[in-house]
């Protein structure tokens, strides 16, 4: 049947089988949503993207330095996990003065459309019982607007994320008393999400107790004591 049609159908035919063709191999590449974006990446960015976005939970702390492209890494997993179904849903959590930075990196690296809800947009769109963070799958906002808001605060609670990021995560100071209030948003947070982002470029900076806080964030069962911890790092 296919020799009967003619030259020019028999073209469109064998194009529309070669594009259906080449889908179906970047379909299924092992690297999908790993490569392609509009950026020069390192080999180590590569690897490590890969290698957290197709963990059945991506719970890590991304701690490289200044300017080797923590957002990258972040960007790129998330990327992959949405590519291939494993996220719907993802809320970034910024410093305010990075709010509008991660918004254009979204957009431009990665051609992912985020909306950004700060406390005028979410004045705006805050109406009878409606919930602005339900309303959009993917959202930036920044955490210390966000913790210090009672209504905003619950609304972002009761969302449901399949990942949060959380940028400057060395910000999120804690004490085993007075936790500050970006620290207990990041914790009610890590126990409602399956993954978790945490990006820093000086993890230890303000001390291995308020370190290891955060990596109680990530994996509580492993990092249940800190004496404990301390003991096995020293081993």
């Amino acid at each position: 049947a296919i020799l009967s049609i003619s030259p020019a159908r028999r073209m469109c035919f064998d194009l529309r089988r070669h594009t259906l063709e080449n889908q179906g191999r970047l379909a299924s590449s092992p690297v999908r949503g790993v490569m392609g974006l509009k950026a020069e990446l390192l080999p180590h960015q590569i690897y490590l993207a890969h290698e957290i976005a197709n963990r059945p939970v991506a719970r890590a702390l991304l701690c490289d330095e200044v300017g080797l492209g923590k957002t990258l890494e972040a960007g790129l997993i998330l990327h992959h996990r949405m590519l291939n179904g494993l996220c719907k849903r993802a809320l970034i959590l910024t410093p305010t003065n990075l709010q509008h930075q991660w918004l254009v990196e979204m957009l431009r690296r990665f051609h992912q459309h985020f909306a950004l809800i700060n406390e005028s947009v979410y004045q705006e769109l805050y109406e009878d019982d409606d919930n602005p963070f339900e309303q959009q799958p993917l959202v930036i906002a920044p955490l210390e607007w966000a913790s210090s808001h009672p209504r905003a605060l619950q609304d972002m609670l009761s969302a449901e994320w399949d990942m949060v990021v959380i940028d400057e995560a060395h910000h999120l100071n804690w004490h085993p008393e007075t936790p500050s209030q970006d620290y207990q948003t990041a914790a009610l947070l890590a126990q409602t999400t399956e993954s978790l982002l945490l990006l820093s470029a000086t993890p230890e900076h303000t001390g291995e107790e308020e370190h290891f806080s955060r990596l109680q964030l990530l994996d509580p069962d492993h990092y249940y004591d800190f004496e404990r911890y301390k003991t096995q790092k020293n081993e």
